[in-house]
């Protein structure tokens, strides 16, 4: 299912662990913090009137180890698991994003 943006991040609640789609774009390559192993993107839509679009993207694929790198374009299948503030040394404005765990995805470019 694709959502609007804006409602992921307004109706949260009601699409939690929904099977959502995106296509985006990879920015960086982000670790877990301290007690968290998981490995993170920071990616970005543009939307037509140029204003970009930020998602985390957990990675929690199983069976596929692909590496991913930065500039891949990709849909990502995955369930919502909340959202979260962008750190300062990512990104200036510190927008809050949603976030989705990625369950598998294909690459588009």
């Amino acid at each position: 299912m694709q959502v609007d943006y804006k409602t992921l991040l307004r109706k949260q609640q009601e699409y939690l662990d929904t099977a959502l789609m995106i296509e985006a774009q990879v920015v960086c390559q982000v670790d877990g913090g301290l007690f968290d192993d998981n490995t993170y993107y920071l990616c970005v839509t543009e939307e037509r009137n140029g204003i970009k679009r930020y998602y985390i993207i957990r990675d929690d694929r199983e069976a596929d180890d692909t590496l991913i790198l930065e500039g891949d374009t990709l849909t990502i299948y995955g369930r919502l698991f909340g959202d979260c503030k962008i750190p300062a040394k990512l990104i200036e404005t510190r927008p809050t994003v949603p976030a989705l765990s990625m369950l598998y995805y294909d690459l588009t470019e």
